[in-house]
This record gives structure tokens, sequence and C-alpha cells, in this order.
């Protein structure tokens, strides 16, 4: 008989670990997910301390010296070695979807910018496919390429999903999806996976969704169900950020999709493409007369998307920020964010990762 672990943490959840187990699985099947993205120990969003007891990794964890001294783990790549006391931040208490494994095919081929391509997928009729809005798949590619992919919807409609792909140089997965995918090929997908959805918590709140590329594709499916959100919860405002390289990054015109929809929503474009990491100084120009290739956009921003962020009046005690793009942009946020006072629990984040075995 398998032997189990007590798990409990700061907020009063507790679960069980089987000691074959991941933590992170344990707390899913416990409906108390810990906030997490990409499960293979990289993004560092399962991260949780360790106030008491002893674990082991599974797997290599991308931590750094400073915080392995201070007794903090991916919950992801640990399985606990006794009974353990962690601080998880705020637990979701919430049932995650089932995960399936099915097949789908390919229904439509579409391409919204040079870079970026829809993919719109077809579901067999006889299995369902229930997701929250903002979590991803796994998709696995006819020779066997697995890639996660954020699905751009709010809900399965007409029983199929659609995913947004950015062309990669020397991408295996992009590669297929550019020069060899057509439609009806057959595919696999797993999922769904992750924990970025919305929370319960945003009515009369400030909402901020930040994206870089195709970290829009998961906002969108957030944006689709706050339309249909009852008065009561909706939030005070929405603030979208979404930034890019070039005018063509901004293949969506989320200000014609949602202004009439959505109260209080207003939409930033902002590119980065004059700055580098080391020169994120640039303030936002909110009334540049810079124009994009797009006729959607007729001034967009100067910056990376958390500088812009900054550069507006936050009322951090009131926000609630969602964050889904690159990994270099949301560790920036959150740090910027939290140091400027904002709640660690209130910033949700989905970092795209590059890709592993």
């Amino acid at each position: 008989m398998k032997k189990t672990r007590i798990i409990t943490t700061t907020n009063g959840t507790t679960f069980e670990q089987l000691e074959d187990q991941l933590i992170l699985d344990a707390s899913i099947e416990a409906s108390s997910p810990i906030n997490h993205s990409c499960r293979s120990g990289r993004c560092g969003f399962c991260k949780v301390k360790v106030l008491s007891g002893e674990s082991f990794a599974y797997r290599q964890e991308e931590l750094t010296p400073e915080e392995l001294a201070d007794n903090w783990i991916l919950t992801c790549a640990r399985s606990a070695k006794s009974d353990l006391h962690i601080d998880a931040g705020n637990l979701t208490k919430i049932s995650l979807p089932k995960r399936v494994t099915i097949p789908c095919g390919i229904a439509q081929l579409t391409l919204l910018s040079n870079d970026v391509l829809n993919v719109t997928l077809r579901l067999p009729l006889i299995t369902r496919l229930d997701y929250l809005a903002g979590q991803y798949v796994v998709i696995t590619s006819p020779s066997g390429i697995c890639r996660s992919y954020s699905l751009a919807k709010a809900k399965v409609d007409a029983q199929t999903i659609e995913i947004h792909i950015r062309r990669l140089e020397q991408g295996a997965m992009s590669n297929y999806w550019f020069n060899q995918a057509k439609v009806n090929d057959l595919l696999t997908l797993q999922g769904p996976k992750g924990t970025f959805f919305l929370r319960d918590d945003i009515a009369q709140k400030d909402l901020y969704f930040l994206a870089t590329g195709t970290g829009i594709a998961p906002i969108n499916a957030l944006l689709e169900t706050i339309e249909y959100l009852p008065e009561n919860h909706l939030p005070r405002s929405i603030t979208v950020i979404w930034g890019g390289r070039k005018g063509e990054d901004f293949y969506m015109d989320l200000a014609k999709r949602y202004s009439k929809n959505i109260k209080n929503i207003n939409i930033i474009y902002t590119l980065s493409t004059s700055l580098t990491p080391q020169n994120t100084t640039q303030s936002y120009k909110q009334n540049s007369k810079q124009k994009t290739t797009l006729p959607h956009i007729e001034n967009y921003a100067q910056g990376y998307v958390q500088k812009v962020l900054l550069s507006l009046k936050l009322d951090l005690t009131n926000s609630r920020v969602y964050a889904c793009g690159s990994s270099f942009m949301i560790n920036e946020a959150q740090a910027l964010l939290i140091e400027k006072g904002l709640d660690e629990k209130h910033f949700l984040a989905d970092a795209f990762v590059s890709s592993g075995a």
C-alpha cells in the first residue's frame, strides 16, 4: 500500500500526496491547485516555500542558489518525503476540468499576419473537452513533436477550438505549421492544463492584462468570458497592454471587438523595437503620432509592456494583473509590481518558455 504525505499550507488548506506523486498533481487532485504553468520546472510559477518537512526532486528545477538555500521548491518537480507545511500563496479552491487525450483534425489554417497563424482544430463528436478560458493544451504533430498552445477562445465552438501559432526560425513545430500542415491532418491533443484563468475576486477591481506576441490569445479568451459576466461580477475597469516588435505583430483589432460590449476598457499597443533589456526606461508616449502598418491602430506607445503599465496611475490595492507572454516580461513585471506594493497573489501569469524535451 502506498504511503501518503500530509501537506498543509499557511492559508489552512490541507491535502494528501501519494509517495510517488508530485506535490502539484496532488494539489490538483484535491481541487486546491497550486498556481502553475509549464509543469516542466522552468517557468517558476508553481514555486512555494517549505516551512517544515522534507521533499526530493524528480527533475531539475530552475531555481537560484539563494532560492534553494531559502527552502523554495517547484511543486511540478518535487515530491514530499515527509509531511510538509508550505507557504503556497493563494491556492485556488476549484475543481479543474478533467484532462483528456484525444485525436483532433485541422479544420482551417488562416494567416493573421506574416508570422502568426490561426489554427482551427476539429474535435471528435464522441468526446467532450471542457476547459477554463486561459488554459492551454499540448498538441502532438503527425511526426510526434509536442508543443503547448494557449486556447484563444473562451469555450469550444461548434466542436472546434482555436490556437495562435507564431513563426519561429528553426522551430521544428513551427516548420510543420507554416510549411507542412494541411486541412484534415490528424493530431493529438492533451489537456486542458494550467491555472491561468479568471479568479472570482475581480468584481469592481481594476484589471490589467499584459501580453507579448501571441500571449494575447488566452487574454482574448478571458475578455470573451468577461463579456458575459453579470453586472455585479464585472471589474471596475480593464486595461489591455499588448507588446510587439513591429506593427503587424498586433494581428487582432481588440478595440473593435470589445469596446462596444465591455465598459471602461482601454487597449494600449506598445512597440519595444528600439529598446534592449539593458535600456527599458523609455516612457510611455500615449500621444505618439507614429503609426503602424495596420489600419486599426492609429497610435502606439513605445516601451516594454511592464514599463508602460508602471507609467499609468495605478491603485495597486484595487488591482489584479494577468500577464501572458515572454518570461522576461512576466518576471520583470511581477518583480516591479510587487516592489510597488501589489500583493503577490494578485499577479497571475502564464509564461511562454522555450521548448524542452
